[in-house]
């Protein structure tokens, strides 16, 4: 969630890419570029997704990647609230 949340903070939020065009850059070019028959959200796809409430807020935790880098204890807009793999909900995000 950390990676979205970055996103959204300096890239998104100020207006510099739109939320469309990042997720495309995000997950579907990636996938495409590996071959993967994912990145999309279409019917026979396979739902790899996750919900983003871009209303919510967080701080970098110590356990996170840009904790230990320039981004440490920063206030970060947005935070992923749950995610899915196959279809499948993995992991519900009830707080840092």
């Amino acid at each position: 969630g950390e990676f979205l949340s970055l996103a959204y903070t300096y890239l998104i939020e100020p207006g510099h890419i739109a939320m469309e065009r990042f997720i495309q850059a995000a997950s579907e070019n990636p996938a495409k570029l590996l071959g993967q028959a994912c990145g999309t959200l279409r019917p026979g796809m396979r739902a790899d997704l996750v919900l983003f409430d871009p209303k919510a807020s967080r701080v970098a935790a110590h356990s996170e990647g840009a904790a230990k880098g320039p981004w440490a204890q920063t206030q970060l807009k947005g935070r992923v609230v749950c995610a899915w793999v196959g279809g499948e909900r993995i992991k519900n995000f009830s707080g840092d």
